[in-house]
């Protein structure tokens, strides 16, 4: 499959559009930050503080854990379970 470079630019104080553009495996999110977003400027209200910069970090992390590396294979620990479930087809351990 082809690499494609995705960047996305947000100018939201939603910070579940920079999860769904997680989501999407972009490759660069741009994120406007400030101190107070009560402060006087046109990109204040739009602009995650230092808090919610923590947040988008920690669910984008996230994201990217429960979106894997695209390798599908069984956890040790699965296949006894695995066997006792599928007990009327054969079974070949994981490679």
């Amino acid at each position: 499959m082809p690499i494609v470079r995705l960047e996305v630019t947000l100018s939201t104080s939603a910070v579940s559009a920079s999860d769904a553009a997680a989501a999407l495996e972009i490759t660069s999110l741009e994120r406007h930050i400030t101190l107070d977003r009560a402060m006087y400027g046109s990109d204040q209200a739009a602009s995650v503080e230092p808090m919610g910069l923590r947040q988008l970090i920690g669910a984008v992390r996230k994201i990217e854990t429960a979106m894997g590396d695209g390798n599908m294979s069984m956890n040790s620990k699965e296949i006894s379970i695995a066997k006792k479930l599928r007990a009327h087809i054969p079974f070949e351990s994981h490679k």
